[in-house]
């Protein structure tokens, strides 16, 4: 059922198989609809219809299951079935960031992508109705489970379900690894450049930010209003002396609101910077975040995988990028301070900032970053630059070292005696773990994140995996090189063999011979990674050996 009107912030609810029967209801899905509502993007608002109903999913599916020429037995077969969470930060994004319709006719699989309520429709928790915190959580579940139920209708086997997201995508993959009921309607996950250090949020925490939109769109308890956007002071701290709404009547006036109202209210500074009460880093990077409550997610995943088991054995794949934080630090830096930025950047770096995160041991990171800050041999650059370290700590902060780090955990606990290597560059850490470390630039013309990514000429960006992944050979506004749709082409393969058997190792193809452009790695130490790129990894392995034994990840 559509989420709007009493039904906003709700979990969702499904429309009865009967009542589409009964009222004959056909649906047109022969073109995309709606995204869920997310803030403006500018130039690129044009090109997305907002609308609160807009829990649908766009089911890609492999040309002959649909061919008339078919044959009986060609048509009764069962595909893979890919289930794909779209990034955004928890506020944007739409099942349309990624086509499926290559990957599913291309490698034989059904391809689905899921769209889900963002931002302060899907992400806040107020004390008055506990049972609606994650709402855009819980979409992702229904439509995880419908997958399961209904993708026979599509040529689906839903006993080969795999589960794949980059970024906030990525996080919640991992949640619903560790939430039991959604771990029931899948088999395998894939994780792209997830950032799993950034800590979720307590329940005090977001249910300030709560309170600060009520405010801001005159719903906060006894009509407690903001003056300005700027002045945040008084008024946001008498809304937040009054934090609970325990009568509910906060939201019923905000259920009353035009979404257009709430949208444009919850990115004005004081819900940004005042409600979170956390740091301009964390509400930058992430504005909205889930809530820790255990319904839903009981704890950060980086928690989870450090000290438990995933509730049933799946096979998973992690991969990062090499510049993950590369758009991220140039937005703060550009937009954030726009004048002088490179000076105000090296007064934080290196003291200011990393004492947040290491108190007395800062300078020992701060020695490690201003010698090696790059992915080849230790100290093998003389010197990096003050936003190259920057960037490289948080790539390594936020991503790939504190996903090192699980990792290890991971692979002793689904079988600590093996660890093999199935072709020489790529690295199995357990019978059901995988990683890989991704460094192959976007070629001229690529978009890996629907304009978020102007920062990253001939980078390997956030989620620079994804365009390879979901990318024809040939984009409409790019071409690839030889050696580039080579390496493309192995890339989609080594997934197409996990989405089909669960071990992107079990080739469905010969692709040893495609794979002589690719460096040829010793890849024999547990927390290796196969690297696909241009460079080594020694650098990478000293400056997590570093992190990870100063312990302070989820520091954010």
């Amino acid at each position: 059922m559509p989420p709007t009107g009493d039904d906003r912030f709700k979990p969702p609810a499904q429309i009865p198989y009967a009542q589409w029967f009964d009222l004959h209801i056909v649906w047109n899905a022969t073109q995309f609809i709606h995204t869920c509502f997310q803030p403006k993007r500018g130039a690129e608002e044009a090109d997305y219809l907002e609308s609160e109903s807009c829990l649908f999913v766009n089911i890609f599916t492999p040309a002959m299951l649909i061919d008339e020429t078919s044959t009986e037995s060609t048509a009764k077969r069962r595909y893979p079935v890919l289930i794909d969470l779209h990034g955004g930060g928890f506020m944007s994004g739409s099942s349309m960031n990624n086509n499926g319709a290559h990957l599913a006719n291309k490698h034989q699989m059904v391809v689905v992508h899921a769209n889900y309520r963002l931002a302060e429709f899907g992400y806040w928790y107020s004390d008055s109705e506990p049972q609606s915190a994650n709402a855009g959580f819980l979409d992702q579940q229904l439509a995880i489970e419908w997958v399961h139920q209904q993708i026979d209708a599509f040529g689906g086997d839903r006993e080969r379900i795999t589960i794949a997201g980059c970024s906030s995508g990525g996080q919640s993959v991992l949640d619903h690894l560790y939430n039991e009921r959604s771990s029931k309607a899948f088999s395998q996950a894939i994780v792209l450049s997830a950032p799993s250090g950034i800590p979720y949020l307590k329940k005090e925490q977001a249910n300030a930010q709560y309170s600060v939109i009520a405010a801001n769109v005159s719903c906060c308890e006894n009509d407690r209003t903001l003056n300005s956007q700027l002045n945040i002071t008084s008024e946001f701290n008498r809304c937040l002396n009054f934090p609970t709404d325990t009568s509910g009547q906060n939201m019923t006036c905000l259920r009353r609101k035009s979404p257009y109202v709430l949208r444009d209210a919850s990115f004005l500074p004081s819900t940004i910077l005042g409600g979170f009460l956390l740091s301009l880093r964390q509400s930058i990077l992430e504005p909205f975040l889930p809530v820790l409550q255990s319904e839903t997610i009981r704890d950060n995943s980086y928690t989870l995988l450090k000290s438990e088991a995933f509730p049933s054995k799946k096979s998973v794949i992690f991969e990062v990028a090499a510049e993950e934080s590369q758009p991220f630090l140039d937005k703060i830096v550009h937009e954030i301070f726009p004048e002088d930025n490179l000076t105000i950047l090296e007064e934080l770096w290196p003291e200011r900032i990393l004492r947040r995160y290491f108190d007395d041991n800062w300078s020992r990171v701060a020695d490690m970053y201003s010698k090696n800050c790059g992915y080849g041999s230790v100290g093998e650059r003389s010197a990096c630059s003050t936003m190259d370290q920057a960037k490289q700590f948080y790539t390594d902060y936020l991503f790939t070292c504190n996903q090192r780090s699980f990792m290890d955990e991971l692979a002793t606990r689904n079988n600590p005696s093996t660890v093999t290597v199935k072709i020489s560059n790529l690295k199995e850490i357990s019978e059901l773990t995988y990683s890989v470390f991704f460094d192959l630039p976007l070629p001229p013309g690529a978009d890996s994140n629907k304009g978020e990514n102007s920062f990253c000429e001939s980078q390997t960006c956030h989620c620079s995996g994804n365009w390879w992944l979901f990318s024809k050979n040939i984009d409409e506004s790019c071409s690839l090189s030889d050696s580039q749709a080579k390496i493309q082409h192995s890339y989609q393969n080594y997934y197409a063999n996990f989405i089909h058997t669960g071990n992107p190792n079990s080739f469905r193809e010969n692709l040893n011979e495609q794979l002589d452009h690719v460096p040829i790695t010793d890849w024999l130490k547990l927390s290796s990674w196969f690297y696909i790129g241009k460079d080594g990894i020694k650098q990478l392995k000293a400056r997590c050996d570093l992190l990870d034994s100063l312990d302070r990840y989820l520091q954010l």
